[in-house]
């Protein structure tokens, strides 16, 4: 019971974090990555991702995101991807690595307390 407590409130904060973090990327962090990036490269990104169906989308960023939830959050914010595309990619991903983390997490806490 308390590991599917663990879950689900790791797992809803997790989505809401990064939810906010894409959404402050993409309001505010476009002008400021223009003036650190080019607004060139940025552009060259946005036809990239463009290029790629919604489901190949979806999947790049389902690949990513075990490597960093916020760094990729920030940076998809940054590109033209739908929210509601990243929020699938964040939900199918989060489950994954959410119950990688309780996993390790319990199984190290019952293996210390057992000791």
């Amino acid at each position: 019971m308390a590991k599917k407590l663990l879950f689900s409130s790791v797992f809803f904060a997790s989505i809401i974090g990064c939810s906010v973090n894409f959404w402050i990327s993409r309001t505010l962090g476009r002008q400021i990555a223009e003036r650190l990036v080019g607004k060139t490269d940025l552009e060259q990104l946005d036809r990239f991702i463009d290029r790629l169906s919604a489901h190949q989308s979806i999947f790049y960023i389902i690949l990513l995101m075990p490597l960093s939830q916020d760094i990729v959050s920030y940076a998809v914010g940054l590109t033209r991807v739908n929210y509601w595309r990243f929020l699938v990619a964040l939900i199918v991903s989060a489950i994954a690595v959410v119950a990688a983390y309780v996993y390790l997490g319990s199984s190290l806490l019952e293996y210390f307390i057992q000791r």
